[in-house]
């Protein structure tokens, strides 16, 4: 008995390795060849997996379902977390503003990981708290990255707003957009989710990784945070490096000092800033 369910499990597991990111649907008989299996026993065995939501039936054949897309998903957004946390460590340690690492899922941002130390209840967000992408430094800097058609069927036809100064309109959206885009990436938001709270982001470019972006926030003035925004481009470069650099594996180790010690330009901008203007 423990024989024949390693086999149906062996079989299963070849038929989901198939789809192996080079194309998000797959005919049987392609299924069957890369799989190695009889045509006949992929079939049977892809109608289980469809029942199981590992896979869906498609116009053209099948792609993965929603059990193996969300197994994936968390996979790669451990994998992001992992290069991300010492970037968010030294951009915290330098500034004392509240550091944010976030992907897109659908027309929000969920936050994947938030460095606050004391001053955490200064900005009203939470690990795993989804936030309008439109309304937040996170998500324009994302939005910006695809284009106008694309953005348009990300977000929601109606705006919600969160405090006054969020931006309701789609024509305004696509200006501030437009606006990020010529920042190259970088993103404001200025009391726009949060009363007195301010924030500056950047997007995370990586072949195979989430659509994400770096975030950081704090009550602060806009004109003194946006001395930071050249640590938070260098931030988000070097986590696209770290996930380049190990194909999306879990990244090696890298201290905190030699992100900040290479970068000694970015840090006199700082020195320029009253420490105490910061928060």
């Amino acid at each position: 008995m423990t024989t024949g369910r390693s086999s149906i499990l062996e079989r299963a597991t070849a038929i989901i390795s198939a789809f192996d990111g080079r194309t998000s649907q797959l005919p049987i008989g392609t299924i069957a060849d890369r799989s190695g299996l009889p045509r006949s026993t992929a079939h049977r065995l892809v109608d289980q997996l469809i029942q199981l939501g590992w896979l869906v039936r498609t116009a053209h054949g099948y792609c993965l379902g929603p059990r193996a897309a969300r197994t994936s998903s968390e996979k790669d957004h451990m994998h992001l977390r992992a290069a991300a946390a010492p970037l968010l460590q030294a951009l915290h340690d330098e500034t004392g503003a509240v550091a944010h690492l976030g992907v897109l899922h659908g027309d929000h941002v969920q936050i994947l990981d938030k460095v606050s130390g004391r001053h955490a209840p200064a900005v009203p967000t939470s690990v795993g708290d989804r936030l309008p992408a439109h309304a937040t430094a996170m998500g324009k800097a994302v939005l910006a990255t695809v284009t106008p058609e694309d953005a348009d069927a990300i977000v929601p036809r109606t705006l919600g707003h969160r405090t006054a100064r969020t931006i309701t309109s789609r024509t305004t959206l696509h200006a501030e957009l437009a606006n990020v885009r010529a920042r190259h990436g970088v993103a404001y938001d200025n009391e726009e989710f949060s009363l007195s709270v301010n924030c500056i982001g950047a997007p995370v470019r990586s072949p195979g990784a989430a659509p994400s972006a770096i975030s950081l926030s704090g009550r602060t003035p806009p004109e003194v945070l946006a001395r930071a925004v050249p640590l938070v481009r260098e931030a988000a470069r070097r986590i696209e490096v770290r996930l380049d650099r190990n194909g999306m594996s879990s990244p090696s180790a890298e201290s905190t000092a030699s992100f900040v010690g290479a970068d000694l330009t970015m840090l006199r901008v700082l020195n320029t800033v009253d420490a105490h203007d910061w928060l």
